[in-house]
């Protein structure tokens, strides 16, 4: 895990998903500070299960997600240094 000097921890990436909610899809950017392989993204329901989406580069580390139903939706973005996952509501 990298850290400051201090001992504080650091962020290597920054994800972004907007609008939150949205009617429509949602842009994703995601921005590192190095290189970053994104491994995997997965879009979860809240009980669990995996759902298809449509996930569309825009340009340089930045993607449309589309595709979904009206519903809370968990959004997981796994990479080399990154492992978060952001809550997202589709109208």
């Amino acid at each position: 895990v990298p850290c400051r000097e201090d001992g504080s921890f650091t962020r290597e990436y920054v994800l972004s998903v907007f609008p939150n909610p949205s009617n429509n899809g949602f842009e994703v950017s995601i921005q590192a500070n190095s290189q970053e392989q994104i491994l995997s993204i997965i879009c979860l329901d809240l009980q669990g299960r995996e759902v298809s989406f449509t996930w569309t580069p825009i340009s340089e580390n930045r993607y449309l997600l589309d595709g979904l139903s009206a519903g809370v939706y968990l959004l997981r973005v796994n990479g080399e240094n990154i492992n978060t996952t952001k809550r997202i509501i589709k109208l």
